[in-house]
């Protein structure tokens, strides 16, 4: 649908806001900015994409962190290419990468707003771009190294050239080139490629849908087969096993069927109105039952008006709609990159139940509406600057005074590591590519292991020339698996150090081991009791 299309009334000077868009845009940048986290903390994406970035440099997709420096296949290497070319230019500051994901954020919320105000009432265009300013999701990925915010810019540029763009070559090219870059960001782009071929299949442009398929399969399909290659495959480290991951003597189908009801209900209780966000109630459920159907309902009436106006992304939400309720983790995270297209279809739904008494109260309800979510989200995302604001950036390190306890305490494991350990050591741990990143440390990812007998377990860490070992309580491969193992040969660790509350630093010295090496058995004994200690305060811990 084009601009002519709507009615004047609709479409009558959107410039008479007096630049709030622009003014929206600019407070979305600056709350990223002085709301960015306190550095690369232990989440793993971030540094994951950072060092498969500096292993792009030298030619390769290898997973640095390990010893063995295997090929990596989970990630595609669009994001991490992108950030390679980023450090190149400005560094590997942690603030300069926060101004590259700054402009793809604000960048996202220009293209989105240039295609609403061709395609829906005023209304709906600022209030959409009101709410998606103060989006906490949008906000937070804006301000942390994530994949999710050039995913939404790659939706953006899609949805702009679908509305924006006169049918033809130039159109065809924008929107084929952005299709094939967004699953090259972040795999679950793969829906934008779908949602052009379907879009086209459905306007009858046949010819243009069979290019498009034929290039898609060209460029994306060896990424997948790539993905799907990946010969370690363990559920949690690789989306092949992801896909295919069941209950023990469930069959797939079944699961499958489990997945979409309980998927389902998670998002449309819990994951949209927590991205949304939606006004909620502290030790009340009717608010988010009311919410639930609000959003429903709204949903629902917008569908039609959605698909007539905005076709693109109404197809990217239900390809993401349909991934997701299938996938064996419910995200909430997973739906930021749809927040810009899910926002819209939402206005249009109150807009749609509104105009039916006039159109004076269609616009009351979305700017209503859209008042009372931009509001929640500004309450959290002012909330979120206080919070971090007092952050010291100027260290190497990030400001343990800004994160949990658990995590400090595995950053001044880092600060030991540096200090008092051999380049060369190597571990096993569950965060193998944080303490590579601020070590240069190879480890063995814990999670690797998670299925390996104990003497399978043993002959690996000597096998790879693994000698110290780091438990803490930052993912679930720690507790109980790998606290188990070492329970069971608790007299061949020393323990090195333990940084409070629940992080400890234990080097293997088994029997037979160089003349020397070993130290005295009163070590070993207080080995045993730090594992022991470890696995009774775990067991105190919620999980």
């Amino acid at each position: 649908m084009t601009r002519t299309e709507l009615n004047s009334s609709e479409m009558a000077g959107w410039r008479s806001w007096f630049g709030l868009p622009v003014a929206l845009v600019v407070l979305h940048s600056v709350l990223a900015w002085v709301g960015r986290a306190p550095g690369i903390l232990t989440g793993e994406d971030d540094v994951r994409y950072l060092i498969l970035g500096r292993a792009l440099r030298i030619g390769q997709y290898r997973e640095l962190w390990s010893p063995t420096m295997p090929p990596h296949h989970m990630y595609p290497p669009g994001y991490p290419a992108l950030l390679a070319v980023w450090s190149s230019i400005g560094g590997t500051s942690f603030s300069w990468l926060v101004v590259l994901q700054i402009l793809l954020s604000a960048g996202t919320l220009i293209f989105t707003f240039a295609a609403l105000r061709r395609v829906v009432p005023p209304a709906v265009a600022i209030g959409s771009l009101l709410i998606l300013s103060v989006s906490p999701p949008l906000l937070h990925a804006a301000g942390a190294v994530m994949s999710e915010t050039p995913l939404a810019f790659c939706f953006a540029v899609a949805f702009w050239a679908s509305v924006c763009l006169e049918r033809g070559a130039r159109q065809s090219v924008i929107l084929v080139a952005i299709a094939v870059v967004a699953p090259m960001m972040r795999t679950i782009g793969v829906v934008l490629p779908v949602a052009v071929v379907v879009d086209w299949l459905l306007a009858r442009r046949y010819r243009d849908a069979l290019v498009a398929t034929t290039i898609f399969v060209a460029t994306i399909g060896p990424l997948f087969a790539w993905t799907m290659s990946d010969p370690v495959v363990v559920t949690g480290n690789s989306y092949a096993a992801d896909l295919v991951h069941k209950a023990v003597g469930l069959p797939l189908w079944h699961t499958m069927l489990n997945r979409v009801g309980r998927n389902g209900i998670f998002y449309f209780t819990q994951g949209i109105p927590v991205n949304l966000p939606v006004p909620s109630m502290r030790g009340s459920r009717i608010d988010n039952v009311l919410a639930t159907l609000v959003i429903a309902t709204a949903f629902a009436v917008g569908l039609l008006p959605s698909f007539r106006r905005i076709r693109i992304p109404c197809l990217i939400v239900a390809a993401t709609g349909l991934l997701l309720s299938i996938w064996p983790w419910p995200v909430a995270r997973y739906l930021a990159p749809g927040l810009p297209l899910l926002v819209p279809m939402l206005l249009l739904g109150i807009q749609y139940l509104g105009v039916r008494r006039s159109p004076r109260v269609a616009v009351i309800s979305v700017m209503s509406v859209a008042a009372i979510i931009a509001a929640t989200g500004a309450t959290q995302a002012f909330a979120k600057v206080a919070g971090v604001l007092p952050c010291d950036r100027s260290q190497s390190l990030p400001d343990t005074h800004c994160m949990a306890a658990d995590k400090a305490s595995f950053f001044n494991l880092v600060r030991y590591v540096n200090d008092s350990l051999p380049r060369d050591a190597r571990f096993v741990a569950a965060k193998a590519a944080p303490l590579y990143y601020y070590t240069s440390r190879q480890a063995i990812p814990a999670v690797q292991l998670a299925g390996v007998d104990s003497a399978g377990f043993w002959t690996r860490l000597q096998a790879e020339r693994a000698s110290y070992v780091v438990l803490g309580s930052l993912h679930w491969s720690e507790w109980p698996l790998l606290a188990a193992q070492l329970e069971r040969r608790c007299t061949d660790l020393v323990l090195l150090a333990s940084f409070p509350p629940r992080t400890y630093l234990f080097r293997f010295d088994p029997p037979g081991a160089a003349a020397g090496s070993r130290t005295p058995a009163v070590h070993d004994e207080r080995a045993c009791v730090a594992v022991r200690q470890y696995q009774h305060d775990a067991l105190l811990l919620p999980h």
